[in-house]
């Protein structure tokens, strides 16, 4: 999001716009797309590619760009074509704070997942914040369905995959615990994991594997595997049917993977090699500065860096 003028067509802008860029293989910028309310708050936090070179994105808006806003933030859900234009948006909220974090897609179907504050349209509400996971059709984006994740206190669903066997699988924190559950394409659930330390555990980025494993990546402040300080990047392999394979952490002395807010701040993506890349937020002693980015690729096998 930016509170500048990146397109050269939103001149004056003081309200957070959400925007996408698309960069060459050498980096160049080819476009930027800049949208939102004139008057609110846009952001965007997830993007997953489209087959044909387009993306899909997801976020929140304060604003009414697909009718009227239904509380305090909806979320949303966005398909931009190969050349950068928005070939639709849709809203996704209830009474009350909706916000967007994760999105993935298959051929039929565009994944989203956030938290909300109150109960969303075909969702019951559990407790506090709750997570939640709703489907999108991808050639219109009308929603398909929609289902929550949660206890009473403050949960989340962070990220979300499709597998190579097709499920959708979706990871974040319920009942300060890390929690990965698989749907199939009609949002039944298939299986889910939990791990749980004494300390706050939490799933913040998922990347599929072969053989339908997925590579969930978090962080956590208790013990895994080998403590290194506050809170540790946390890695778990799940095999097709959520059972787990491999679990470990690794870190600074200080806080990694979280932010002073306690919002996960992590990425990961699988490389050709089979490895896979995690991206994320570090406050420990061997960076330049208050808060560094990171980048470490993890083998699946043992989940610590190669």
């Amino acid at each position: 999001y930016t509170k500048g003028d990146l397109d050269g067509r939103h001149p004056g802008n003081a309200a957070d716009d959400a925007f996408v860029v698309r960069l060459g293989p050498d980096g160049a910028v080819r476009w930027i797309t800049q949208f939102g309310a004139p008057d609110a708050a846009d952001r965007l936090y997830g993007l997953a590619t489209a087959p044909d070179g387009g993306a899909y994105v997801a976020g929140y808006t304060k604003g009414d760009l697909d009718g009227r806003n239904a509380g305090d933030k909806d979320a949303l859900v966005a398909r931009l074509t190969p050349s950068g234009e928005l070939a639709w948006l849709r809203q996704y909220g209830g009474p009350g704070e909706d916000k967007a974090y994760g999105v993935a897609a298959d051929a039929v179907n565009v994944y989203v997942t956030g938290s909300a504050t109150a109960a969303l349209p075909g969702t019951s509400a559990l407790g506090g914040l709750d997570g939640w996971l709703a489907a999108f059709g991808t050639a219109d984006g009308a929603r398909t369905w929609a289902t929550a994740a949660g206890g009473d206190g403050d949960d989340r669903l962070n990220a979300v995959t499709v597998t190579t066997g097709g499920l959708v699988v979706a990871t974040g924190a319920v009942n300060g615990d890390a929690h990965t559950a698989a749907y199939d394409a009609r949002g039944k659930r298939r299986w889910t994991h939990t791990l749980a330390t004494p300390s706050a555990d939490e799933g913040a980025a998922v990347a599929a594997l072969p053989g339908g494993e997925v590579e969930v990546v978090g962080h956590t402040r208790g013990r895994v595997g080998v403590q290194a300080g506050g809170a540790d990047v946390l890695t778990l392999r799940l095999d097709a049917k959520g059972g787990q394979r491999a679990a470990a952490q690794f870190g600074s002395a200080r806080d990694d993977a979280v932010d002073p807010f306690a919002e996960p701040n992590l990425y990961a993506a699988p490389t050709p090699s089979g490895q896979v890349a995690v991206s994320g937020l570090t406050y420990g002693a061997a960076g330049p500065g208050n808060g560094d980015v990171f980048l470490a690729t993890v083998t699946p096998e043992t989940g610590l860096p190669s």
